[in-house]
């Protein structure tokens, strides 16, 4: 009974799904999945680190889903207390050279699987430009306006940092394997 209810709950909730309806932090997460979690299916296609991939997307995920909650209860609100080094905005990137990026990026998106399925195996270059792009949408995600006040921000930009830089190592492992069995 509690199975069905479940799946009744879930196919409810999958029809309300809508990307254009999301509010401002809600699409970059959903970006941020997106574009890391293909760029972790890629880059992690040998063993051991293929086994890891699940591991690596739930972890990212975790971080994601904990600064949405934070956000929607209302922790990440504007205190009347001094900010500390979020009144320099000399420091912050251009966000249209982002916006720019990430416009390029989404068309290069079908391009890039399409020559993933022609290559039959993992290719250097797209990897590497997946790798990039998720580096993107997690920067987006660490600056966005929404977790500006939230007391954990530091802590999910050194986590999601630090497990997308494992996720490198891993693609490494793999990158190397792949050399070692082709004869290169």
């Amino acid at each position: 009974m509690r199975i069905s209810t479940f799946n009744a709950l879930l196919a409810t909730v999958a029809c309300q799904y809508n990307p254009s309806e999301l509010s401002g932090l809600e699409k970059i997460v959903a970006d941020v999945q997106e574009k890391c979690f293909s760029y972790i299916d890629t880059a992690l296609s040998c063993e051991p680190p293929a086994s890891k991939a699940s591991k690596m997307k739930h972890r990212i995920g975790k971080v994601l889903d904990d600064a949405i909650w934070h956000e929607s209860r209302g922790k990440c609100a504007a205190l009347n207390a001094r900010k500390r080094r979020s009144d320099d905005d000399s420091s912050s990137s251009d966000s249209s050279d982002i916006e720019l990026y990430i416009d390029y990026a989404d068309d290069l998106d079908d391009l890039m699987m399409l020559g993933l399925q022609r290559a039959g195996s993992s290719n250097l270059k797209l990897i590497n430009r997946l790798q990039a792009q998720c580096s993107k949408f997690v920067e987006k995600f660490v600056e966005a306006d929404e977790i500006a006040n939230c007391r954990k921000q530091g802590a999910w930009k050194k986590r999601i940092e630090f497990l997308v830089e494992i996720v490198g190592i891993m693609k490494n492992i793999c990158l190397k394997a792949n050399s070692d069995t082709s004869g290169y």
